[in-house]
């Protein structure tokens, strides 16, 4: 049986991801051209890591002697807060070389502008002592803007000629180079920054080989080749926290004016998606404004399309986020750039492998390809399995360059073929919520769109529930090209799901832009499916008025144009609106109409419900005979259907009749074959109905303490999802507490 989901799961933040445990590297020493270094040496350059072995063993102080001792770490940066734990992860992973029998490597990787190098600088500086022998540094340029990374061979020159080599002494090309640095290093304790790296087969010749030395890389690549061959530590660099971002900005800008606006200062720091370069950057901005507010810049940052602009430094386009960012994008292969401008118009706050597919006109696997190399360049993050994010500001980027770099024609199309894949996916799992609904008529799919389908309703529930956050601005960018059709369609396929979750403000504010799409492109009918959906998700949240209003528009448009079904559904709604007011007479007359339009239709499941509500009527009425004999049509009509949340439904309405008649022992059975049923079908909102009822039960059988328990359960669950609902029994434990 499945458990319930909503639950507050509590989430597992990694400070630093780092795997442990080395490989082996047998080194095989090239013979150098000249040096009487080299010439020394000579005969223990063709045995297998015999060089470094024989030179730590017998002569450490020679090779000291033999170079220099550089210092090449640039200066710290002037402002650095917070990464504690990173700092401490990388003070535990220095701790640990002394039983390393090999060089030890360690890999810094995050987005650009996330402050990688600035770490990195940091903590080699702080442990530069413990490193005798000099420290490197090089910047790989693996992202620079001019799409130049630096060759191995060129920094490893520039590294033999700091450690003293002379011109003539370098041999030619990286393989002889790289023997020579590591020969060079042997039996030292050097640090090796190595800033800025394209990949791993960049970062590999400059790596020391032996051990007490350590290679620390900074890449925007989790540089997986590292970790597999050279057993590298991986840290991971996440944005700063709020606090963290804070003590940055005030560092800038000054603890007064900060904290005098603390609110403006939150919004541009989540504007600016907490990355320090960015934070950075809009502080100077301020700084060099003192009196401009942060509240006014802010409001400027809130025009996504002038973001990056005002966040430019002006004089140094390296500092700029604009550059930053397209120091990654310019390193993408085609298909990859191109899928990351396309990621400008998903309005999702993650995105599958299959509705990327979709936007971009491409197969699955080419999808996934695709996202890799994105995700290894940081330009999207890795959400969770099988989906991914983007920063804020990293969208805003991939939307300007759509923008500009792509034809009106084509970005439409794109959002054409990803709403057409939304829109017949979420039919799908509609079919799979509600089998026994009528569903609407849909357009032929793009070329190249291929939804999902759902095996069960378990996997139709877990795919709405992962789109969720995504569906308004779908919606919207529908409405946005002109799809209205597909915008109204696509609310109106996610009503069943929006029962069973009363996710509320997507669930109305769908509704209401496609309620703008629906008379926009003139569908009458179409309005009149939108405001019963609409009136539906009002009256559950409690607003009565609202609710009969969109209920009695809809019942004109079904009167005046026709389509029986929707007229059934919206008598429906009026009739719940009816015994949401206790006016149980006028509910009768409503959910009797649609009964009757429903046998018309030889629509069982329509009858189904008008009998389950129309029984829960006349029982208020004190018609508890009509009412049993409704219930238990109902829930036949369900069962013959084998609708199990029509089941669920209907037996909590029987058990309230049953009850009402002093049949306790049936009723409690009732309520717990609600409440299970409930559960198998994630209705986290049913489930907690009936354990309400099943409470109201426990108490006339003066079962109080486990009543209350009940109630106590079912608050958790109205807590999450239905306020109003929440509020009642609140007050019911109170009263009865």
């Amino acid at each position: 049986m499945r458990t319930r989901l909503g639950m507050s799961l509590g989430r597992l933040a990694a400070l630093c991801h780092y795997s442990v445990g080395h490989i082996s590297n047998v080194e095989h020493g090239t013979k150098p051209a000249t040096g009487d270094f080299a010439k020394a040496c000579d005969s223990a350059l063709d045995t297998d890591g015999l060089f470094e072995r024989i030179v730590l063993a017998q002569d450490r102080s020679a090779i000291r002697q033999s170079r220099s001792c550089p210092g090449q770490l640039p200066p710290t940066a002037s402002l650095f807060v917070g990464r504690s734990p990173l700092l401490d992860a990388l003070d535990g992973i220095l701790d640990g070389m002394r039983v390393a029998d090999s060089a030890s490597v360690v890999s810094i990787d995050g987005a650009a502008g996330i402050g990688k190098t600035t770490l990195a600088v940091k903590w080699a500086h702080s442990v530069r002592e413990r490193f005798p022998d000099g420290v490197l540094f090089s910047d790989l340029r693996g992202y620079s803007a001019d799409a130049n990374p630096r060759l191995p061979d060129e920094v490893l020159e520039d590294f033999l000629r700091a450690l003293g080599s002379a011109p003539s002494d370098i041999p030619e090309g990286a393989d002889q180079r790289s023997a020579l640095l590591r020969s060079m290093l042997a039996g030292s304790r050097t640090l090796v920054v190595l800033d800025n790296a394209a990949d791993s087969a960049q970062v590999r010749p400059l790596l020391p080989g032996g051990p007490g030395c350590l290679a620390l890389v900074t890449s925007r690549k989790r540089l997986a080749g590292l970790a597999v061959r050279e057993g590298a530590h991986r840290i991971g660099v996440d944005p700063l926290s709020l606090n963290e971002s804070l003590a940055l900005l005030r560092e800038v800008v000054g603890v007064d004016r900060v904290d005098a606006e603390l609110a403006a200062a939150e919004d541009l720091i989540r504007l600016c998606s907490q990355l320090p370069l960015a934070i950075r950057v809009a502080a100077e901005r301020i700084a060099a404004h003192p009196y401009r507010s942060v509240t006014e810049l802010t409001a400027e940052l809130l025009a996504d399309d002038d973001r990056l602009d005002l966040l430019a430094a002006g004089d140094d386009e390296s500092l700029t986020v604009r550059a930053v960012f397209s120091w990654s994008y310019k390193a993408l292969h085609d298909g990859a750039a191109r899928l990351f401008r396309l990621l400008g118009l998903h309005p999702g706050g993650s995105v599958s492998v299959a509705s990327v597919s979709a936007l971009a006109g491409v197969d699955h696997a080419e999808a996934q390809l695709c996202l890799d190399e994105l995700s290894l360049a940081h330009l999207i993050e890795q959400a969770h399995h099988g989906r991914y994010q983007l920063h804020d500001l990293l969208r805003v980027y991939a939307a300007d360059l759509g923008r500009l770099l792509d034809p009106e024609a084509s970005r439409r199309d794109a959002v054409h073929r990803l709403v057409s894949w939304y829109l017949h996916t979420a039919s799908d799992a509609w079919t799979q919520l509600t089998p026994h609904r009528q569903h609407l008529a849909l357009d032929p799919l793009p070329d190249g769109v291929v939804p999902l389908s759902f095996a069960d309703y378990a996997d139709a529930i877990d795919w709405c529930d992962s789109e969720l956050n995504g569906f308004t601005g779908i919606i919207q960018d529908a409405a946005s090209v002109e799809l209205h059709d597909d915008a109204w369609r696509l609310a109106v396929a996610l009503f069943d799901y929006f029962l069973v979750r009363n996710p509320w403000s997507v669930w109305i504010s769908t509704h209401i832009v496609a309620l703008d799409s629906a008379r926009e492109c003139g569908d009458v009918l179409g309005q009149g499916w939108v405001l019963t959906g609409l009136g539906e998700a009002y009256r559950r949240r409690g607003d009565l008025d609202r609710a009969e209003e969109c209920f009695t528009q809809a019942l004109s448009i079904c009167r005046l144009h026709g389509g029986r079904i929707g007229h059934a559904w919206v008598l429906a709604g009026l009739g719940y609106v009816a015994m949401g007011r206790t006016r149980f007479d006028t509910a009768v007359e409503h959910l009797s109409e649609m009964i009757d339009l429903c046998r018309e239709r030889e629509y069982p499941f329509g009858e189904a419900t008008g009998l389950a509500n129309l029984g829960a009527s006349y029982r208020e009425l004190g018609r508890l005979s009509e009412a049993l004999d409704c219930g238990r049509t109902a829930l036949a009509i369900y069962e013959s259907l084998d609708d199990q949340r029509g089941q669920a439904y209907a037996l909590v309405r029987l058990g309230r009749t049953l009850l009402a008649l002093e049949n306790t022992a049936e009723a409690s059975e009732c309520f717990l074959r609600a409440i299970s049923l409930n559960r198998e079908v994630t209705d986290t909102w049913g489930a907690a109905d009936a354990m309400i009822e099943y409470g109201r039960l426990l108490i006339k059988d003066g079962r109080t303490e486990e009543a209350l328990d009940c109630w106590r359960a079912a608050l958790s669950d109205f807590d999450e999802i239905d306020k109003v609902r929440a509020a009642q029994v609140r007050e019911q434990i109170s009263e009865l507490g």
